[in-house]
């Protein structure tokens, strides 16, 4: 499912089709509901969901996106070991305020 919502996501990155984002983002959801929590890739697809959450955010301005994707990025963080370049694409995404 992680697959299929990464193939969905940059679809609609490269087609510029940024309506359709609520269907990587769903899936993206569907993958976490079938992780446990300890699975090590799990925070993959945190991070996934927050980013197509905050393309989403960028373009309708939902406020529940950019608080979603927020919470999404925190968790990863937290987890995260400090030298992960999953904990650094998560700053990324934050910004500078996170550094």
């Amino acid at each position: 499912v992680s697959v299929l919502a990464t193939a969905k996501f940059v679809s609609c990155q490269t087609d510029r089709t940024y309506l359709d984002l609520d269907i990587p983002i769903s899936l993206f959801q569907d993958a976490l509901d079938l992780r446990p929590t300890d699975r090590p890739d799990r925070t993959v697809t945190q991070l996934h969901r927050a980013f197509a959450l905050l393309s989403r955010f960028t373009k309708r301005r939902f406020q529940t996106d950019a608080d979603t994707a927020e919470g999404l990025l925190s968790e990863v963080l937290h987890i995260c070991h400090a030298d992960s370049h999953i904990r650094r694409a998560a700053l990324l995404a934050v910004g500078p305020s996170a550094l």
